[in-house]
């Protein structure tokens, strides 16, 4: 590096360092608010141009050192480092790499935080071996992890990466809906915070990994725990409905993580078509036979599709999957008619505004497509067994046009009265079953208290109360007086 530009470099960063600081203005006068002293996030202003002119020479240097024998590819997001090696013995190739930037840049490994991901199935002599092989060849990588998955960037790779990916992710999900179920807020309030803290902590990683299989359950059963309200009173569906009658709206992670992943394979990371070719042709050459023509693109070891099929599952709009492919197909084809062009790989797709709302809008359209007057149907016919009515009968799509002049915490206690959502001993299953709280000797459960005389006349003695039961919960001739 020339003499001249060093001196340079070194005058450009004792210049950013002088008297640097953050100002503001209080009335006429500006005032210092903070002066920077170091680091990225303490707004150092040369910081993270500093680390990248320290580590540049080493990549390129690892570069130099893999693509001569094919030994491999390294990839680097700021001070991660990742590689995929061919064979253990290219872990060699990085040794004097990493000893020069120890000693000339100050940049050294954790061996603690360093792990080497085993694409085969690992077992107790393997991690032995593998162990010995460090420590006569490189003592200091002797502390090495060897595992058969490990996360880079949020993301777990390897083998069994599979059973790894979702663990930290819904366990933060779980226990963001567990603080809302806790937190005694207003409807409205558990509503915005479900979808502003709760339902983001799964974005990330469904941005390239599909959701578990039984993801739906979670979501459900979820949304009874952030909406108070009893299990089973409600669909899947019908949670997303429930803004049509001025209820909250709430987010499906269902179809986020599938819009996400859609979006991801379209404009984010377009390359995975590349890696998609490069896996088939892998397959087909080391696959066995039977496991090649039975479609398999990846040995059966694994627990997981790989991220670029994964990706390539979404580009497709999901094919085989009933429940996400038709919304998906649908905000593709608009996408297409608007645009005016056929989209068949990321290449061919421009730059389209709120690409990931128009899918997420198209597949909750198509997966929840119930109607929420048939469960209020459903349970307001249990309650008033033997007694019969067509649904017809319910004014159902006034008392929606009503409930929507409400408070979202008002339009719930109502939903939750027609649905049977209501908490009482016969309700909860409750193994001491109460009497009616009002005095007789029928049982506490809600379709009791729809009939229960005793309440009928202590209203009354306050309010005008229709005589029939279906009047009285606002689903027959609805007002709101």
């Amino acid at each position: 590096m020339p003499a001249a530009f060093l001196a340079a470099s070194l005058f450009l960063f004792q210049a950013l360092y002088t008297d640097a600081y953050a100002i503001g203005l209080r009335g006429n006068t500006w005032v210092i608010l903070i002066r920077f002293l170091s680091g990225v996030l303490q707004g150092c202003p040369a910081s993270a141009f500093l680390f990248n002119m320290s580590i540049d020479p080493f990549l390129i240097r690892f570069q130099h050192a893999l693509f001569p024998q094919r030994a491999g590819i390294l990839a680097a997001c700021a001070d991660d480092l990742g590689a995929a090696l061919k064979a253990l013995k290219h872990l060699l190739l990085f040794k004097p790499i990493f000893d020069a930037a120890s000693k000339f840049a100050g940049l050294r490994l954790k061996p603690t935080k360093c792990n080497i991901i085993v694409g085969v199935p690992l077992n107790p002599p393997l991690i032995y071996s593998i162990k010995e092989w460090l420590q006569r060849k490189t003592p200091g990588w002797a502390d090495f992890g060897v595992v058969s998955s490990a996360q880079y960037l949020g993301f777990y790779l390897g083998p069994s990466a599979g059973s790894q990916n979702w663990v930290a992710p819904l366990a933060k999900f779980n226990s963001r809906v567990a603080e809302i179920s806790v937190s005694g807020a207003a409807v409205s309030i558990a509503a915005y915070t479900y979808n502003t803290k709760a339902v983001p902590t799964l974005a990330y990683v469904a941005q390239l990994v599909p959701l578990p299989a039984n993801a739906g359950d979670i979501e459900r059963g979820s949304l009874f725990k952030v909406l108070k309200m009893a299990t089973n009173s409600l669909r899947h569906a019908d949670f997303h409905h429930l803004h049509e009658v001025g209820g909250p709206k709430l987010n499906s992670i269902v179809v986020m993580a599938a819009a996400a992943r859609y979006r991801s394979a379209a404009r984010t990371v377009p390359s995975w078509l590349d890696w998609k070719m490069h896996l088939l042709r892998v397959a087909q050459e080391t696959l066995p036979v039977q496991e090649w023509y039975s479609g398999m693109a990846s040995p059966s070891f694994l627990d997981s599709t790989p991220l670029a099929l994964n990706l390539d599952h979404a580009f497709r709009c999901f094919p085989g999957d009933q429940k996400l492919a038709p919304g998906a197909r649908a905000a593709v084809g608009v996408i297409a008619e608007k645009l005016g062009i056929e989209i068949v790989s990321p290449s061919s797709f421009p730059p389209y505004p709120n690409l990931q709302k128009t899918v997420y809008t198209s597949i909750a359209a198509g997966l929840f497509c119930s109607d929420f007057r048939d469960i209020i149907y459903t349970r307001i016919s249990s309650m008033c067994e033997p007694y019969a009515f067509p649904q017809s009968a319910l004014h159902t799509q006034d008392a929606f046009t009503l409930l929507k002049r409400l408070r979202k915490h008002d339009v719930m206690r109502v939903v939750k009265t027609w649905v049977n959502s209501w908490a009482t001993s016969d309700r909860y299953h409750e193994a001491v079953r109460l009497p009616c709280l009002f005095g007789c000797r029928k049982l506490d459960k809600l379709p009791h208290y729809v009939f229960c005389p005793i309440l009928f006349f202590l209203v009354s003695k306050i309010l005008p109360v229709p005589a029939q039961p279906l009047e009285r919960i606002g689903l027959v001739n609805p007002t709101l007086g």
